[in-house]
């Protein structure tokens, strides 16, 4: 009789292993899922880009982006809506960087619209928002991958690191 008891006992133990490391594994695979899709998804360009500022400290900034692919001969519109989602006003900058190729070249644009309203550089005031639109065009043989991004500074200091540029170009 013992000896049948602790048959179903081992099958239980067994049982509850098996949906812990089932349970594990899940939560592993979403997790990797949800990093990869944060740091490597395309912006689908024709849509807002969504950055905002959320608990930026005095006298530090923080730093929004989004990875860009543009193929060979194609040109889009970007819409970044910038958010300050903080108490207080903040200084902000739209920026670049290049992953591939490493530097722009004349064949590449990457401006801001003529026909948007909010600069590239400015403040926002406490939850205000602002809507900047960029030009970019990739007149190369070749697909292009950069960043565009929005830096936000208690400051007037954005503290860019070394590759990233404020965007000053306009399309004319």
């Amino acid at each position: 009789m013992q000896r049948g008891m602790l048959k179903i006992n081992m099958e239980g133990d067994m049982m509850k292993k098996y949906f812990i490391i089932l349970g594990i594994v899940s939560f592993l695979f979403i997790t990797l899922g949800a990093t990869y899709a944060f740091f490597y998804a395309n912006v689908d360009i024709g849509q807002f880009v969504e950055m905002s500022a959320s608990n930026v400290p005095v006298n530090s900034s923080s730093q929004g982006y989004e990875r860009i692919v543009l193929e060979s001969n194609e040109s889009k519109t970007i819409d970044l809506n910038i958010t300050n989602d903080t108490e207080s006003s903040l200084y902000y900058g739209v920026w670049y960087e290049m992953v591939d190729p490493s530097t722009i070249s004349n064949d590449i644009t990457i401006a801001k619209d003529s026909n948007s309203v909010n600069p590239t550089v400015g403040q926002l005031t406490s939850e205000q928002s602002k809507v900047v639109s960029l030009y970019v065009e990739n007149n190369t043989n070749a697909d292009i991958v950069f960043y565009i991004g929005t830096a936000y500074s208690s400051t007037n200091e954005l503290n860019l690191p070394t590759g990233r540029n404020i965007i000053t170009a306009v399309t004319s």
